[in-house]
């Protein structure tokens, strides 16, 4: 007897991959498995200077699956990546999976009825559990950081939720994982697409997606992200990743993202610059006197008061600079 034919769905899968050619099959082989096939994979290479492209391409015809691959001619983050996959989507409603990441077997047979069944839906999310995170984290992304409040329970639906206020769940941090989340196109091509931001660009694009419909959740993992140490969110990048931070919401709170904020919002967002300020000083003070002044001297040094008042305002940071340098 024959198996029964897989059934595809209309999604659009976009894996944004850069030098991961010894792994990105183990992620494609996780789209290959899924009960509900997508329509198309798109993988977007963001120049890479291995043979990922031709390792996706080689790895049609035993997967039975096509490919289209997309390869940049110069490197431009990841957010950039995935907005060349949208912009050449071809289904109706969009996933991510990066080249690192994987999905489980039912992840698009979770993830995608909700939408289908809730016509105010833009988006179906799930969580993702973590492996290789540093000791002391979560072991998951999205239920951690739920309370009880945030879920409202939808009529006939089992493990289904809606979330009771995106928004303002979404307006400081990101909080869904990127490779647990299936959206609609036509609201990404609305909403913009994501920024050019090199971290936080998911969560972003989340706070864009969330002003133009509801969130549906399945708090359950369907999905797993894998942690290393080329992760923008290893400790070695602390003062990067707290800078781009800051200029999101420096962004957020200047208008520069397209988003009107409510008043409440907007000064949620003025008090978290403060605190991301300090953040970002203290990660940029351990690399020592000279980063610390360069720093300092940025876009956000200057949006958040300039040096003088830097250096004024946060001594101990000028010490910990100046003790960096000497050793």
């Amino acid at each position: 007897m024959h198996a029964a034919p897989v059934p595809t769905a209309d999604v659009s899968v976009i894996v944004a991959a850069y030098n991961r050619a010894s792994i990105v099959t183990r992620s494609l082989d996780s789209i290959a498995s899924q009960t509900l096939r997508p329509r198309e994979v798109i993988v977007v290479d963001d120049a890479s200077s291995d043979a990922t492209a031709d390792t996706a391409r080689a790895w049609q015809a035993p997967s039975g699956m096509a490919v289209h691959v997309i390869q940049h001619a110069k490197n431009s983050g990841v957010a950039m990546a995935r907005n060349s996959g949208m912009a050449a989507a071809q289904s109706e409603w969009i996933a991510f999976l990066d080249s690192d990441d994987l999905w489980d077997a039912d992840m698009l047979e979770r993830l995608l009825p909700p939408l289908q069944r809730h016509a105010n839906a833009v988006l179906s999310c799930g969580d993702a559990r973590v492996k290789g995170n540093q000791p002391g984290l979560p072991a998951s992304l999205l239920r951690p950081r739920l309370l009880p409040s945030d879920l409202v329970s939808l009529e006939n639906e089992t493990d289904l939720h809606r979330l009771s206020d995106p928004v303002s769940l979404l307006l400081l941090t990101s909080m869904i994982p990127t490779c647990s989340a299936v959206f609609r196109r036509e609201d990404a091509l609305a909403a913009g697409l994501m920024p050019d931001f090199r971290t936080g660009e998911d969560w972003l694009f989340w706070l864009k997606l969330a002003h133009r419909g509801d969130f549906l959740c399945t708090p359950d993992n369907v999905a797993t992200v894998l942690r290393h140490s080329d992760n923008l969110t290893h400790a070695r990048h602390d003062a990067f990743t707290a800078q781009e931070h800051l200029r999101a919401l420096i962004a957020l709170r200047d208008g520069t993202l397209g988003l009107t904020l409510a008043a409440e919002h907007e000064a949620r967002v003025i008090a978290a610059i403060g605190e991301k300020t300090g953040h970002w000083r203290y990660h940029l003070s351990r690399l020592g006197m000279r980063n610390y002044w360069r720093g300092l001297g940025s876009a956000e040094g200057q949006a958040t008061g300039g040096r003088l008042a830097h250096l004024a305002g946060d001594p101990k940071s000028v010490l910990r600079a100046l003790a960096g340098a000497a050793s």
